[in-house]
């Protein structure tokens, strides 16, 4: 995303650590770029709500959703 004032926007959770099923992190403030883990044994729809900043203001919140898929469990 862009501002159109030209500053760079700066990502972040809106609650921190926060996501449905799981937890999610922000790696790169500055792309959204995000890495979420599923809890234990978790399949299925998950989310979390983030938003930008511009040095100024907040931008409205935005929410992600994934699905998480099943992986194989070890014998």
């Amino acid at each position: 995303a862009t501002d159109i004032d030209g500053p760079s926007l700066t990502y972040s959770l809106v609650t921190t650590g926060a996501a449905a099923h799981g937890t999610v992190t922000i790696t790169n403030a500055s792309t959204g770029a995000y890495s979420y883990t599923p809890d234990a044994n978790y399949n299925g729809p998950a989310s979390f709500t983030f938003k930008a900043n511009d040095g100024t203001l907040d931008s409205n919140t935005a929410t992600i959703s994934i699905t998480v898929t099943a992986g194989n469990d070890a014998p």
